[in-house]
């Protein structure tokens, strides 16, 4: 009979504890971010930048990393402490048509979506979900009707366990 030293034994056993543990977590901790535009005629896509900054990681967004209604865009990996910058902005010919921003907290195990929407009136009266919304000028030439601004929404849900609306 041959006998297994308790060192073994032992590493074993943690290992086997700290895979269960991690798996019951759900693995590692995130916080993530995505944004989607709704398209309209009068602004299309192409006129659209976008700006995320984590304080640590600032990056542009092209136009297939941003989503639309019924399109997933990119999903980005953010800090999990401090905030998110978010900015956008749509110009022609070296004009800006609209401009806006929003700052969130970041926190861990957490999804931010951001949409943005040209619209007469305040978006999110039928949202759940929302977390927060801000209306910015849009250029007159470009407007569908003369209440038409350029909306910023987001809303946030939990990665691992997500609340169902």
């Amino acid at each position: 009979m041959t006998l297994i030293p308790v060192s073994i034994i032992t590493q074993r056993t943690l290992a086997v504890l700290a895979a269960c543990v991690l798996l019951a977590c759900g693995g590692r901790d995130e916080a993530l971010v995505s944004v989607r535009y709704a398209d309209v005629p009068q602004l299309p896509r192409n006129l659209l930048t976008v700006m995320l900054s984590d304080g640590a990681r600032p990056r542009v967004l092209g136009p297939d990393e941003i989503g639309a209604p019924g399109r997933s865009g990119g999903e980005f990996a953010t800090r999990r402490k401090g905030e998110l910058y978010v900015s956008f902005r749509f110009a022609a010919s070296g004009v800006i048509l609209s401009a806006g921003e929003a700052t969130v907290p970041l926190r861990s195990d957490w999804r931010y979506g951001f949409d943005i929407r040209v619209d007469s009136t305040n978006p999110t009266r039928l949202c759940f979900g929302c977390m927060g919304a801000r209306a910015f000028p849009l250029a007159a030439a470009y407007q569908r009707t003369a209440r038409d601004s350029v909306w910023l929404i987001w809303g946030g849900n939990y990665i691992r366990n997500p609340v169902i609306y």
